[in-house]
């Protein structure tokens, strides 16, 4: 998981963005996904996380 929160958002698959929601646009491209979700709010953040954690394999009830 440390691997992936490095990975510049540019380098994300197309996937992996429509799974997390990132938009890469030219501002924020350069940005490793632990910078990107810095600018997130609390709530954001938290769904962030359970989505990562998802993507992971770990089994989170409620997560649609």
């Amino acid at each position: 998981m440390n691997r992936f929160m490095s990975t510049r958002l540019k380098n994300l698959t197309a996937a992996e963005r429509e799974r997390l929601s990132i938009k890469v646009v030219r501002a924020n491209r350069e940005l490793s996904m632990r910078g990107a979700i810095k600018e997130y709010s609390l709530r954001n953040a938290h769904h962030f996380g359970l989505v990562l954690l998802a993507m992971c394999g770990v089994r989170i009830d409620g997560l649609a």
